[in-house]
């Protein structure tokens, strides 16, 4: 009997240890998915930038569609018309059986298996473009949804602005288009959902990704920048 329980305790710690060890792989390979979406979101971001006057798409554009109204395109839109010229908008507006079928790199890994609803709408890929830099670059503080819309989500950046791009964030994880990381959005219970190891991946406008504690997106001042 003594024998027989050493075995089962045994057993039940080999099991716990590949638990831990089966979590921690998984762990790694969400994060290596997030860092590689995100370098290569910032190569899209920088081939926009070349294509239109060194700048970088607004986060939300709102154009006027000569009918009293106005359209959206959206930032990880304008960079979808880069890697699939052929597509229109409605090709990945929809249902989201688009973004199953294809999972581009503007989508974040995370979305789909720890987000409620499992398939979210197609305006809600799991990366936000920052729009504080807008608000911090003196572009408007409050949305305005016009044919000449005036809100920090349709100003596109010009990257000469941007005097500290290695300290700027530009892209991170959220359930929405866009984002500042302000003291509230930081404390949404949704950003739980994106955590790998309890951080977040951060692209910056250089290019390069951190991963970082929320705490310290605050801490570094970086919902500040660019400074003018």
């Amino acid at each position: 009997m003594i024998e027989l329980l050493v075995v089962i305790a045994i057993i039940a710690i080999l099991t716990s240890l590949g638990l831990v060890g089966a979590s921690r792989l998984q762990q790694s390979a969400q994060k290596t998915a997030s860092v590689s979406n995100l370098r290569q979101i910032g190569v899209l971001l920088g081939a926009h930038a070349s294509d239109n006057g060194n700048k970088l798409p607004a986060p939300r554009a709102e154009p006027s569609n000569g009918k009293g109204g106005y359209d959206q395109l959206h930032w990880f839109e304008a960079l979808l018309k880069i890697v699939y010229p052929n597509l229109s908008t409605a090709d990945w507006r929809g249902d989201g059986s688009w973004w199953n079928k294809n999972k581009p790199v503007v989508r974040h890994p995370l979305v789909g298996q720890a987000l409620a609803p499992a398939t979210p709408s197609w305006w809600q890929p799991g990366y936000a473009m920052n729009t504080a830099i807008a608000s911090n670059l003196g572009k408007g503080t409050s949305f305005s949804s016009s044919p000449s819309g005036s809100g920090p989500q349709t100003y596109a950046i010009p990257l000469g602005l941007i005097t500290e791009p290695s300290r700027t964030p530009i892209v991170a994880p959220r359930t929405s288009w866009n984002y500042t990381y302000n003291a509230a959005q930081l404390q949404e219970p949704s950003l739980t959902n994106f955590l790998v190891a309890g951080k977040l991946t951060i692209l910056f406008v250089d290019g390069h990704v951190e991963s970082m504690l929320p705490a310290d997106y605050t801490s570094r001042e970086l919902d500040k920048m660019p400074r003018r």
